[in-house]
């Protein structure tokens, strides 16, 4: 059977406690703390979904900002590009 549409993955939507939990499996020695990163979803930096009470983010979207030279250099948060864009889904 012959697809002709591209496989999509599914991103890895985390709660900011699970994504910080995931962050500091990698690195232990992390300072990157929940509050920091509710400062960064806030300021629009890093995309979110609200779900109920809950906050999603990407994580993957999260550690490519974090290995960005923006955030390596101290520069201060910038919203995300296509972020509250409507955007065509292709069919």
């Amino acid at each position: 059977m012959n697809e002709q549409h591209p496989k999509h993955t599914l991103p890895r939507m985390r709660t900011l406690a699970k994504a910080i939990e995931e962050i500091k499996a990698e690195d232990p020695n992390t300072a990157l703390m929940q509050n920091q990163l509710r400062v960064l979803v806030k300021s629009g930096a890093i995309p979110s979904v609200s779900a109920g009470r809950h906050t999603l983010i990407n994580l993957d979207l999260l550690i490519a900002y974090l290995a960005s030279d923006a955030y390596q250099n101290g520069n201060a948060a910038q919203p995300a590009p296509e972020y509250g864009k409507l955007r065509r889904i292709e069919e």
